[in-house]
């Protein structure tokens, strides 16, 4: 055994003996942004989650549902008559979680830089200190030119039974509409060894659309009436 297998060894030993927190499995540790269609970035459990700070589009705060205990339920920080709704919360977690990448697309790429004018973000603690920030957005759908007027159309002439001109109507074109862009996501966290982080620096990464289509519009999406007795234990 050479002295750099023994002092992996000894590495080892020593963190199994004195029980370092357990870190997040990472999916990939050395993904190539040319090859991600399928991968997942995150690889854990969202009972492993211990904070989920969201910054909805119109927000310049986040809103923090936060627990002590992984696994225990999240408690919101409002005004104390509202708590966090443990399934619709989950399942956030689960579809951030288990989010995989579609495709690769360039910094440059039109509807990528329109996705990032108005992300939604969140921010996911692991219960090693870990944090991760994913913003996620797209162009929205667009009519052309919604402000303006279209184009008329000139009107046709015909005649009646009598031999009379009759003028129809004009008729204005229906405005054609322009479906959203793609759904993009960006990795960053304070670990700088996940290597999402890198590949969001150079390439733009896409999800399915189901992935936007479960994001809440808001808060109260996510909460629900706390009990009047639990608002009077907080009092």
């Amino acid at each position: 055994m050479n002295s750099r297998t023994r002092s992996l060894s000894t590495a080892i030993c020593l963190a199994a003996c004195i029980g370092l927190p357990h870190l997040p499995a990472v999916a990939d540790r050395q993904p190539d942004a040319t090859d991600v269609a399928g991968k997942r970035p995150l690889d854990f459990a969202s009972d492993q989650v211990t904070s989920l700070a969201i910054t909805f589009p119109n927000d310049t705060e986040p809103v923090i549902l936060e627990r002590s205990d992984a696994g225990e339920p999240f408690d919101f920080a409002g005004d104390g008559t509202e708590t966090a709704d443990a399934a619709a919360v989950d399942e956030l977690l689960r579809i951030l979680l288990e989010a995989r990448i579609e495709a690769a697309h360039p910094l440059s790429d039109e509807d990528a830089i329109a996705a990032r004018e108005r992300p939604i973000e969140f921010g996911i603690r692991h219960t090693s200190g870990t944090e991760y920030t994913l913003r996620i957005g797209r162009r929205p759908a667009e009519t052309d030119e919604p402000n303006a007027r279209p184009p008329r159309v000139e009107a046709s002439i015909v005649f009646d039974q009598d031999g009379n001109i009759v003028e129809l109507p004009e008729t204005e074109p229906e405005p054609e509409n322009q479906e959203p862009g793609p759904v993009f996501i960006e990795y960053d966290s304070d670990d700088p060894d996940f290597p999402w982080s890198r590949v969001s620096e150079s390439v733009t990464l896409s999800v399915a659309d189901t992935v936007f289509e479960a994001l809440p519009g808001d808060i109260t999406e996510l909460v629900e009436a706390r009990p009047a007795r639990d608002r009077d234990d907080r009092n």
